[in-house]
């Protein structure tokens, strides 16, 4: 038999090797055939393990081949979402606040990657004085992080955003109710006043706002937080840079949109 026939039984047999159908409506095989057949597969593969090299790297390029394309949808999205994407209206701001060029990130305290380019980030805020950050709090790890964003959002009231979001960012994952109370509290902020602050219509509206622009611009699944999106709409020049990155990149994007 053909290397290639092989390779189609192993992957139409698959789910027969690793969970057999025991109570399908019809069932197409007896208990003796599916026997036979995870015997089959199980030989195979002992016997041919490249097999599952060649699976693998097949998995692997048909996941990034779908990154690749989400991306690019996402930046094709761009234009359309530009002036929502790229404005500081009623969102928390470090930097200069009148830079006309603009980098948005989408992020998560919980997530890891978002750990991770806090530090990044704030560097460049420090490397270049005309630059406009803008945060939009996107909390998709559960309620800790629906609670931290709501905490940071309305800690904007006592003007602490930029230094309670980067000892949320450092902390990370997990994060607790408690964690982002002593936090908030190590900085000096009012945390009876906060706690109301989180109630207020305003901090539950910018959240759902968020959640909107994500969805309509397509950040979703392969992609999460963070997301990156480096803007001059002086110059209507736009970039999507996903992920945990390196600084260089993030700062290639800002080059490109500020010629």
């Amino acid at each position: 038999m053909k290397k290639a026939s092989i390779i189609s039984i192993i992957f139409m047999s698959a789910a027969l090797l690793l969970a057999p159908v025991c109570k399908a409506k019809e069932q197409q095989f007896n208990a003796a055939q599916v026997k036979a057949m995870q015997q089959i597969v199980h030989d195979y593969i002992v016997q041919n393990p490249e097999v599952l090299i060649e699976a693998s790297q097949t998995l692997q390029k048909q996941q990034m081949n779908k990154f690749a394309d989400v991306v690019k949808q996402v930046q094709n999205n761009i234009p359309k979402y530009k002036e929502q994407l790229f404005t500081s209206k009623g969102r928390p701001v470090a930097g200069n606040k009148n830079g006309k060029v603009m980098l948005v990130e989408f992020f998560d305290y919980q997530c890891p990657h978002c750990q991770v380019m806090g530090p990044v980030v704030d560097k460049l805020i420090k490397a270049d004085p005309d630059l406009q950050v803008v945060f939009i709090e996107l909390p998709i790890f559960g309620e800790a992080s629906q609670y931290a964003s709501a905490a940071a959002l309305a800690s904007m009231q006592q003007g602490k955003y930029y230094q309670f979001h980067k000892a949320l960012t450092k902390k990370g994952y997990p994060i607790t109710k408690d964690d982002v109370l002593h936090i908030a509290q190590s900085l000096g902020i009012d945390t009876d006043k906060l706690q109301k602050d989180m109630q207020s219509k305003q901090v539950a509206q910018q959240l759902n706002t968020n959640y909107k622009l994500a969805k309509e611009v397509g950040i979703k699944p392969p992609l999460g937080t963070p997301a990156f999106f480096v803007g001059n709409l002086d110059k209507n020049k736009f970039r999507f840079v996903p992920g945990q990155v390196q600084q260089q990149n993030l700062q290639q994007a800002i080059d490109y949109v500020s010629r």
